[in-house]
């Protein structure tokens, strides 16, 4: 999971929530901030080997929004993962080599 707290801000505020912020996964936008503009915080969403994400922030031209991330961590991968995966890998082909000889 990607996890972040953030602060969403429009000026002048309670103009009537013009602006946005979203995230995008894979190319699918999913809203954070509801239309009145509020926040909450944190916030978290899944994400995949192979995914791609960013955020968009969005407003009016009478509206300037502001967000600001904090406490943003997101899984990387373990190098000592892949390093099991391989040594798995090289004991089957070792295995399959001895029965054929």
């Amino acid at each position: 999971n990607v996890m972040f707290d953030y602060n969403y801000s429009e000026t002048p505020s309670g103009f009537g929530g013009t602006g946005a912020f979203s995230y995008v996964l894979n190319g699918s936008t999913t809203l954070i901030t509801d239309p009145s503009g509020s926040s909450s915080t944190p916030f978290s969403f899944a994400v995949n080997p192979g995914d791609t994400f960013g955020f968009v922030l969005s407003g009016s031209y009478s509206v300037a929004s502001s967000v600001t991330i904090s406490n943003y961590s997101a899984p990387v991968p373990e190098p000592s993962s892949l390093l099991l995966l391989a040594t798995g890998f090289t004991g089957l082909i070792g295995m399959r080599r001895a029965q054929q000889g």
